[in-house]
């Protein structure tokens, strides 16, 4: 099975090599200390957030949504008083995790609008989570404590989930919030990086750790041209990402990164290829697997010899993809004259 996926790897690459001669040279989650900072137009709809998630003994029904109004469940979460229970539609295993601190100062929801109170008190907003933005539409209960519905609008290029509508609906029913059976709960080991992987763990690292550097994604086209798709700026205090076909930059988190995904290390089955060059600087060559929950993909990873940090890499996704396309190439420039802050 291993020699099957590294062939495949192998070839997955050999294919690229185009794109690589090509390249060969070269919404913002805020989480304030004080309340004082919280969008005083988001007020009611935090506090409903924090209230739903503070509280337990409720469910969190995730659900798809299709043309002709017609949806289906794609995940059911329970919240009890110290963990939280998840199950996939269709499948009768749960898996446990524990329950954060939540946070009375986080700006879930900003940019606040209140639509009206027919069916519960409804708000648009801007949805904020480290590494995912949506737009969003929410419905508070009638007395406004919690959150009754809440639609998620993510950008096609920056889904949690399979699918770029979510709809959420919470259910305050405790006889259908139950702690799922013991033996229907999946123990989850606590995750541990892959040892293979050792090597482009620590340039990952690096290279998060890094400030004024940029970061670019092209898509990789059939006949190994490249095209433009994203570009990241990560300056001293801040970073900004452009969609090549927008004009406007908008603001993220730097942080907001780690090497494990949800379900694992971002980085496993790591091997060795070659001592190489890119330009005139030696590079080491690996491929891996890379995990982005909800996507995976076969991954190419060139880390530098100079300084240790990730100079590209070339990514195939499984099904799904993260983009509207299945090969994206991602490079770094490490030239502070990259990375300034664009225009206001």
């Amino acid at each position: 099975m291993e020699v099957q996926q590294y062939c495949r790897i192998a070839a997955f690459f050999a294919g690229l090599l185009v794109a690589q001669s090509a390249l060969a040279g070269g919404a913002h989650s805020q989480r304030p200390d004080e309340p004082e900072l919280l969008d005083p137009t988001c007020t009611a709809v935090n506090e409903a957030y924090v209230n739903t998630r503070k509280g337990y003994g409720y469910r969190e029904l995730v659900h798809q949504p299709f043309k002709g109004g017609n949806t289906k469940e794609y995940i059911e979460i329970i919240y009890r008083a110290a963990n939280e229970f998840q199950r996939y539609s269709g499948r009768s295993a749960w898996q446990k995790f524990e329950i954060p601190e939540v946070n009375p100062y986080d700006q879930r929801f900003t940019s606040c609008t209140f639509v009206d109170s027919h069916n519960g008190y409804h708000y648009y907003a801007n949805w904020n989570k480290p590494g995912y933005r949506a737009s969003a539409e929410i419905w508070l209960t009638r007395d406004r404590h919690k959150l009754l519905k809440v639609i998620r609008r993510y950008p096609p290029d920056g889904k949690e989930f399979p699918f770029s509508t979510v709809i959420s609906k919470f259910d305050y029913n405790a006889e259908t919030a139950k702690r799922p059976d013991d033996a229907l709960v999946v123990a989850r080991e606590i995750p541990k990086n892959d040892p293979t992987c050792d090597a482009v763990n620590a340039a990952y690292v690096k290279t998060r750790q890094s400030r004024e550097y940029s970061d670019t994604v092209y898509q990789v086209k059939e006949d190994g041209s490249i095209k433009l798709y994203i570009e990241s700026r990560v300056t001293k205090t801040e970073a900004f990402e452009r969609y090549a076909f927008s004009k406007e930059w908008r603001s993220f988190d730097p942080n907001a990164w780690s090497i494990f995904d949800r379900q694992g290390p971002k980085f496993t089955n790591c091997t060795f290829v070659e001592n190489t060059k890119i330009g005139s600087e030696p590079a080491k060559h690996y491929n891996a697997r890379w995990h982005k929950f909800p996507f995976s993909a076969d991954i190419g990873i060139w880390v530098s010899d100079n300084d240790g940090r990730l100079m590209k890499n070339l990514r195939r996704y499984d099904d799904p993809w993260e983009f509207s396309f299945q090969n994206a190439l991602e490079v770094f420039n490490y030239d502070p004259a990259s990375a300034v802050a664009p225009p206001d």
